[in-house]
């Protein structure tokens, strides 16, 4: 007999637990015992960790499925889809089913772990779809129950109030209002300490911030090399680097601190703070993992109503192929190429590509897959002249930590048995600004006037940086310590695509990122490399950077006084996606000659359709775009439920 009673398990990780000393008790979830065991024992801390980590109703296969009609199915268990999955499956008299391809979050410490951030799931990483493009490129996307809030850089924003306005007027829809979406905030954000405890008087504004909703949020949880830097060269020059409060109050200009979905230390994704045990738990929600789906159908004579969902499970080669039926609804979640892809092989797109594909047309919909918008990342590193194990431990940088093995052993058992320490960081920066192009020369005013300013409005940014506190997204060229400022255009006007494989259209999408295929995006991100360099001329950086070696390429253009044509150039060769791509299946107006779905989110020209995720944003936002896609699923939660009173 086990030490502490006896177990029953299954393969939808369904426990059960009696425990031996307390008699003839019904069965407890072990969740629940181990907590109740605890406070009247002191049990190992191990073992209620490990009972946070089970849930009653992950599935991997159908056959562990209950024989249950479903009222909703909702096709990825993403950013949107586990919080869909919760506000659902509120009302217990309705049953959600949510398909995820990927696997389980829960129990997994590297994506747990701040620090790791892009680290533990980039490019050839189990929890990555590893998307390849056309441009040769990989676009990462997350493959595992939470999606890419899993796997992301965690930074917490907003948008700006321009952003949503916009939205609204795309739409014609006043409920994406920058002010109406205020209560899905409050829903979505619960603020709380730093893991570190430090005060935070003077980096927030607590009166824009929510303490009650799902998700954890939090100020720098370790203090880092950069921080003193950036907040000097801030009050060194107020005038050309305002100080930013609190960039989530809707006016997000200026440069400030980040906020991140961490939460205790621990990552806070979608997977952790909606689909917790206690939601987990619910007896008419119901998640099934690795199940990729193909296509949404309909089971009656008329094609456009929509209630199939068609999906496969298993290794390639050897899968099956199963269906479910929603009475009511079926919602995509599956992001920005995934929720494309399935409208693709469902008949829903450009007739002329369905052709190619030998797929039958259900609904003639040409904007299916495109209007990809993406922020453009360009990286500037500096390898610098520290010794790493002689400075003190704040002014350390990652390298410390990647570079030494016996260093981040020490500190990620830190992690383990405190959440503290330098692991509970973002893993990028502590610090972020936000700015718009400076129109007082009239000759960059003429330029922007015939780009067209495609920023919603004059409270948004047109790019940003970011100091990273050592090299990022990779590893370093050499084995120094490193900073890095990453440069952002955030309103970009290129458009990329998301299309079938004709000779393969269920296999990987063709995904075009189209990166610098309009000049503006090159134009404004040359201004905003010289205004990195002008940020990095501060005295607080120049001490810091003395007798440091620019890398990727960047000594000759320093040498030359940023030379125009060789920043492109720079620009040309080392540009990159931000990641943050949204558009797909954007949202319009009903009377729109362009558009995906409606301001409702329902797909245009189909019945029992909707969709919620990154792919219906028509505009990138003018920051990073996560929690953008929460309040969308926010939202789409009380949109469905209104339908059906």
């Amino acid at each position: 007999m086990p030490l502490f009673g006896h177990c029953t398990s299954s393969k939808a990780y369904i426990i059960t637990y009696t425990p031996r000393w307390f008699g003839a008790l019904p069965p407890y979830t072990l969740e629940g015992c181990i907590v109740s065991l605890m406070k009247r024992y002191s049990v190992l801390a191990a073992f209620a960790t490990l009972a946070a980590h089970v849930s009653a109703t992950l599935h991997e296969t159908t056959s562990s499925l209950p024989a249950a009609k479903f009222d909703y199915i909702i096709v990825g268990g993403g950013t949107a889809g586990c919080a869909l999955a919760n506000r659902l499956s509120e009302d217990r008299s309705i049953k959600v089913l949510l398909l995820e391809a990927g696997g389980n979050y829960h129990g997994v410490e590297q994506l747990s772990i701040p620090f790791n951030s892009i680290r533990a799931a980039g490019p050839g990483s189990a929890y990555n779809w590893n998307t390849s493009t056309t441009d040769g490129g990989t676009y990462s996307r997350g493959y595992v129950l939470g999606g890419s809030s899993s796997i992301n850089g965690m930074f917490y924003a907003r948008g700006s109030q321009d952003d949503w306005n916009r939205y609204a007027a795309v739409t014609n829809d006043d409920g994406w209002r920058w002010d109406n979406i205020q209560p899905y905030l409050r829903k979505n954000e619960q603020f709380v300490s730093p893991a570190d405890g430090h005060d935070t008087v003077g980096e927030y504004d607590p009166a824009v911030h929510s303490t009650t909703g799902k998700v954890g949020v939090s100020l720098a949880n370790y203090p880092q090399a950069t921080d003193q830097l950036f907040t000097g060269a801030v009050q060194e020059e107020p005038s050309k680097f305002p100080f930013q409060l609190d960039y989530n109050a809707g006016t997000p200009l200026g440069f400030g601190w980040v906020q991140s979905s961490i939460k205790g230390g621990e990552r806070s994704s979608s997977a952790a703070a909606y689909l917790a045990p206690r939601y987990l738990n619910r007896p008419n929600l119901f998640v099934l993992l690795h199940a990729q789906v193909s296509r949404v159908l309909s089971s009656t004579s008329v094609s456009t109503n929509i209630d199939t969902v068609e999906f496969s499970q298993g290794a390639i080669g050897n899968s099956t192929v199963a269906t479910f039926k929603a009475s009511r609804e079926i919602i995509l979640s599956s992001g920005v190429v995934g929720t494309p892809h399935i409208l693709l092989n469902s008949g829903i797109g450009p007739t002329s590509e369905l052709s190619a594909a030998s797929i039958p047309v259900i609904h003639e919909n040409p904007s299916v897959g495109k209007n990809f918008s993406d922020h453009l990342n360009l990286l500037n590193a500096f390898a610098l002249d520290v010794s790493e194990p002689f400075v003190p431990a704040e002014s350390r940088t990652f390298e410390r930590y990647t570079l030494d093995p016996a260093q981040m052993a020490d500190v990620t058992n830190e992690w383990r048995t405190k959440k503290t320490g330098p692991l509970t960081s973002n893993g990028l920066s502590n610090q972020i600004g936000f700015s718009r192009i400076d129109t007082n020369d009239p000759a960059v005013q003429q330029q922007l006037d015939a780009f067209g300013d495609p920023t919603p409005g004059p409270h948004s940014a047109h790019y940003g940086f970011t100091p990273i506190n050592g090299f990022a997204f990779g590893r370093a060229p050499t084995n120094n310590s490193y900073l890095s400022m990453v440069a952002t255009v955030l309103q970009t006007k290129s458009r990329g695509s998301v299309s079938l494989n004709p000779s393969n259209p269920r296999g990987q999408p063709l995904v075009n990122p189209n990166l610098r295929s309009d000049p503006y995006d090159v134009w404004a991100m040359k201004i905003a490399f010289k205004e990195t360099f002008a940020f990095l001329s501060t005295a607080p950086w120049v001490e810091y950077l003395t007798d440091s070696q620019a890398a990727l390429g960047l000594a000759p253009i320093i040498d030359s006084g940023l030379d125009d044509a060789l920043v492109e150039e720079y620009i040309n060769t080392h540009t990159s996606s931000g990641i943050h791509a949204v558009g797909t299946a954007a949202m319009t107006a009903s009377n729109a000659s362009w558009g995906v779905v409606n301001g409702d989110l329902k797909v245009k020209g189909v019945n029992g359709l909707r969709v919620a995720d990154a792919s219906v944003l028509p505009y990138v936002t003018s920051t990073n775009p996560m929690v953008a896609v929460y309040v969308v699923a926010e939202r789409a939660a009380d949109l469905v439920k209104s339908s059906y009173n």
